[in-house]
């Protein structure tokens, strides 16, 4: 019996244990899109969209009555991966619209329809705290919005940071570069940008549903190859057009050839004044003596960078192949875990089978 009782626990903490390791994979996010109407009518822009599945909160903003549309993609997350079949609330300005089942990987038009009136404690459709504080809210000041990055300078790097804070309490952040589609975002973030000009608006909604807005222009640019500027590393021998020919091998010869030659073929008069002149012949010595150097130092240099150059190649493989081999780790652990439960099912099964068979075999001889 005691026995029996150990194999039961010991069945159930591995089966506790594997399905917590599986759950611990996070799931594929549920896409959700479509229209939104309020009292037959599609709704203003910026009314909150607000989704809720367990303890997360998911937001976005109308846009042209509808909702999650390129660019602002809208989807509610998986983190843990065990969402599959679980209840997901939709509310636009606080009133409950449509209710659906999480899908990992799903791809969902969900069209949200409301009525309203002033009175009904839900702020949405063209109501405002001006039109209806009763819903609303009493209306404040509007927010007022700090850009802390990016500043209004040249960056030379494509990683841009989107730092921002407000006066008050804000439900909902957005941001546009150089259109009228806002993203929504939780600040701070970082942003990946191309060389250009760009203008980026912040925009920001209160607990009253007043907006503030803010904005800074900046330029990214980043050297290259090729924009006629020697920076950001580039030599004469990796970027001859922005930085110039490096002084070859070819000149040197040029004037030495050119020294000797003249220095052979002349009279004797000429081989008395550079003999003669020794400053002449040191400065001469120096000369040849620096460029020397320089041609060494600035071929150390190349070397270095190329060196430095495979180095980064190799660590990126090598980060690339750790990362690959994480992954199918992971996949290879969860399999191993669902053969281990399978495994220990059976062998419950197959026990428990030769146990009744026992049984029925004392009585009958007994």
């Amino acid at each position: 019996m005691k026995k029996r009782s150990y194999f039961v626990f010991a069945l159930f903490f591995s089966v506790l244990f594997s399905a917590g390791f599986i759950c611990a994979i996070p799931g594929i996010p549920h896409q959700f899109y479509g229209s939104v109407t309020v009292n037959g009518e599609p709704a203003p822009d910026n009314n909150i969209v607000r989704v809720s599945v367990e303890d997360d909160i998911y937001m976005t903003v109308t846009k042209d009555g509808r909702y999650g549309y390129s660019p602002n993609i809208f989807y509610v997350e998986d983190p843990e991966g065990n969402r599959e079949g679980r209840t997901i609330f939709f509310y636009v300005g606080g009133k409950q619209a449509e209710t659906r089942i999480f899908e990992n990987n799903g791809y969902t038009r969900l069209d949200l329809s409301l009525t309203t009136f002033c009175g009904d404690n839900y702020c949405l459709g063209d109501e405002t705290c001006g039109t209806c504080a009763t819903d609303c809210g009493i209306c404040t000041n509007p927010p007022v919005i700090t850009i802390d990055s990016p500043k209004e300078i040249t960056y030379d790097t494509t990683k841009i940071n989107l730092d921002v804070f407000a006066d008050q309490l804000i439900l909902l952040w957005m941001y546009s570069l150089d259109t009228n589609n806002f993203i929504t975002f939780t600040p701070n973030i970082t942003l990946t940008l191309n060389n250009g000009n760009y203008t980026i608006t912040i925009l920001a909604i209160n607990k009253v549903y007043q907006s503030g807005n803010n904005e800074v222009s900046f330029t990214v640019k980043v050297p290259y190859c090729g924009d006629l500027i020697c920076n950001g590393g580039e030599t004469c021998s990796s970027c001859a057009s922005d930085c110039g020919s490096c002084p070859g091998s070819s000149s040197g010869s040029s004037s030495g050839s050119s020294s000797g030659s003249s220095g052979g073929g002349s009279s004797g008069g000429g081989i008395v004044k550079l003999n003669t002149t020794n400053s002449t012949n040191n400065t001469l010595t120096n000369l040849n003596f620096e460029e020397q150097n320089n041609n060494q130092d600035e071929t150390q240099n190349n070397e270095n960078q190329e060196t430095e150059e495979q180095n980064k190649k190799t660590s990126s493989k090598i980060t690339g192949a750790l990362v690959a081999i994480g992954e199918k780790i992971t996949k290879l652990k969860s399999f191993i875990a669902i053969v281990f439960i399978l495994v220990i099912a059976a062998a419950a099964i197959f026990i428990s089978a030769k146990r009744v068979k026992e049984r029925k075999r004392s009585k009958f001889i007994g």
